[in-house]
């Protein structure tokens, strides 16, 4: 506790443990002797805020008698004893949790890295089917500059809105089923307003108790084997049509032989009957 002049009034036994000091050393002490000072228009915030709402919450850190410093998360009431404003504070050591909050940005920084390197688009969505985490490459194929510029926003807010009502088809399917949906085709509208094929896989987020709170997708563009498998179709289609027209042809053509050559075998068949009577330059003829 202190007064509005900032003299410590009264102290426990924990503030003197965290602080190094002892509880008459601390007495002899100002709020400002272990608090590292803020901005003065971060102090004049708190002092506004503290005015309407007669307590406030904010992060500080304090400084321990041997100099070194602790962050701490402070809560700060006003009371009134016997007429006189004073501040009661609760001071609590936050050095772990924010331990804890450096290592898990640093690991989100890590993994936002991996997935803006990797070549596959990968997205994230809510119950609702709104958009709260792209990697860098979707982003560029939603006509956005950086993953943050997605958020909120729904399928109805991009290029591809022509294809929103059959994304969000797929996504209310996979998360009300629980049933992840693996490598199917689907289109897609561009910026520049092409239409491009994708090869899909999309499956169910769940938090720790295995509640499902969204979807989780990855795709890739595979316009250029689409068009190379249609390419493939046509030139199938048109080596079969020539295979036909080359049997017509040559149906037609052995039968154009056959008839004349009837004949002709026809009659040298009927020569070779009286063969015996023909002189030699007869059957040379």
């Amino acid at each position: 506790m202190h007064d509005a002049q900032g003299t410590l009034l009264n102290v426990n036994q924990h503030a003197c443990d965290n602080l190094g000091y002892t509880h008459q050393e601390l007495l002899k002490l100002k709020v400002s002797d272990i608090e590292i000072g803020k901005s003065p228009d971060e102090q004049n915030r708190i002092w506004n805020e503290l005015a309407r709402d007669k307590k406030i919450q904010v992060e500080g850190t304090h400084r321990r008698k041997d100099g070194s410093t602790f962050p701490v998360e402070v809560s700060v009431g006003l009371i009134n004893i016997d007429n006189r404003v004073l501040f009661s504070v609760l001071a609590r050591d936050i050095t772990e949790r924010k331990n804890y909050q450096d290592k898990l940005t640093s690991t989100n920084h890590l993994l936002q890295a991996v997935l803006d390197t990797i070549p596959a688009r990968v997205f994230w969505k809510d119950i609702e089917n709104n958009y709260i985490g792209c990697n860098q490459a979707f982003a560029l194929d939603a006509g956005k500059k950086l993953p943050e510029d997605i958020l909120g926003k729904s399928d109805f807010d991009f290029p591809w809105k022509d294809q929103a009502p059959l994304y969000r088809e797929d996504d209310t399917k996979v998360m009300k089923s629980g049933v992840p949906r693996l490598k199917f085709e689907e289109p897609q509208s561009t910026p520049e307003g092409k239409l491009i094929w994708l090869e899909t896989s999309k499956i169910p987020l769940r938090n720790s108790d295995g509640i499902v709170y969204g979807v989780l997708g990855t795709y890739q563009d595979i316009t250029e084997r689409k068009n190379f498998e249609s390419q493939l179709i046509i030139a199938k289609e048109q080596a079969e049509q020539a295979n036909a027209s080359k049997s017509k042809f040559l149906s037609l053509m052995s039968h154009e032989f056959h008839t004349p050559m009837n004949a002709i075998l026809g009659f040298s068949q009927l020569l070779n009957l009286d063969g015996d009577n023909l002189s030699n330059e007869q059957k040379i003829i």
